[in-house]
């Protein structure tokens, strides 16, 4: 639609001298030998800041430009541009990822990330701002354990194997996807049974994805019952049980990228800082990483072919919608 807008706006452009120019900078006058005669129209390569905006269109343009006047594959091998957008945008600064954990907290809203970016800034110092540490990946996860009537030395014959089935029997019961349970730990778990030990594992595993706390209560609940693991059972032939005494829990869990100048010393504050967002305390859920600005590809770079295929696609899309 937005194209078609476009084009019809450039089509009111009468001559040539006027296409390309003015309030029709973003058109290019196109000769044809039908019937239909000579006229403006919207530049197609233009299609690419409709899709990801101006000032990244203007790079993806260049790209392409630069890529498509070299006349041999060793001259394309030998061209290289910066695609990082973000880098281009901040050239001296980074990005910094960690995913924080907090207890007791069952809602994510605009003032509760209003006050993690500035406990990040303020916990980190330097150059970092509130308003530039990006909030992402709000989850709630449930951890919970469950007691399968099988041996660990079964299990360790085929760890993979059974991995798999247990987490497509555990999420065919909870109602979510495989990819969902995280399998944390595997472990000896003997029971008394009729005066006898019998051999059991227990595993400890989470549940991701929950998008708020009435879901992850709701998973929580599901679990604690127990009562409707048939899948689980089936999947992995083992009879499931929840041990006694077992509470499942959940967290609010979210995903911090501060950006700055010096991304190691911070990256380094980030693990140790203590962080504070509605009266609780982060738990540091993993290490900081940097994703540094500095990422350069070849022309005939097969992540760069696969990310022009792609965007070419969705502009395929576009003109066609």
């Amino acid at each position: 639609d937005r194209y078609f807008k476009k084009d019809g706006e450039c089509q009111k452009a009468s001559t040539k001298a006027e296409c390309g120019t003015g309030n029709y900078k973003e058109c290019k006058w196109k000769e044809y030998t039908d019937d239909e005669g000579d006229r403006c129209e919207f530049n197609s390569d233009n299609i690419w800041k409709l899709i990801v905006g101006d000032v990244d269109g203007d790079h993806l343009i260049s790209i392409m430009s630069s890529c498509g006047t070299q006349s041999s594959e060793a001259a394309c091998g030998g061209i290289e541009k910066d695609i990082d957008f973000f880098g281009l945008k901040y050239p001296e600064k980074s990005k910094v990822k960690t995913t924080l954990g907090f207890a007791n907290i069952d809602s994510m809203d605009k003032s509760k990330a209003e006050e993690l970016q500035k406990a990040v800034a303020d916990a980190v110092g330097g150059d970092v701002k509130a308003d530039e540490v990006v909030i992402k990946g709000v989850q709630f996860p449930v951890e919970s354990k469950i007691e399968l009537s099988t041996s660990k030395s079964d299990i360790d014959k085929d760890r993979a194997g059974f991995e798999t089935k247990f987490k497509t029997g555990l999420a065919a019961d909870l109602g979510v996807l495989p990819s969902d349970i995280v399998i944390k730990d595997i472990k000896e778990s003997s029971r008394r049974r009729r005066g006898l030990l019998s051999s059991h594992v227990q595993v400890d595993f989470e549940v991701d994805g929950a998008p708020d706390a009435v879901r992850a209560k709701a998973l929580a609940s599901q679990v604690q019952s127990g009562g409707g693991l048939s899948n689980l059972k089936t999947d992995t032939g083992a009879t499931p049980t929840i041990p006694a005494g077992t509470t499942p829990s959940y967290e609010l869990r979210v995903e911090v990228e501060p950006m700055t100048s010096y991304p190691d010393g911070v990256a380094t504050m980030l693990n140790t800082a203590t962080i504070t967002m509605d009266g609780q305390t982060a738990k540091v859920e993993n290490e900081a990483k940097v994703e540094k600005n500095t990422a350069v590809v070849s022309a005939a770079n097969g992540a760069f072919s696969v990310a022009v295929a792609f965007l070419a696609a969705i502009a395929g899309v576009a003109f066609l919608a």
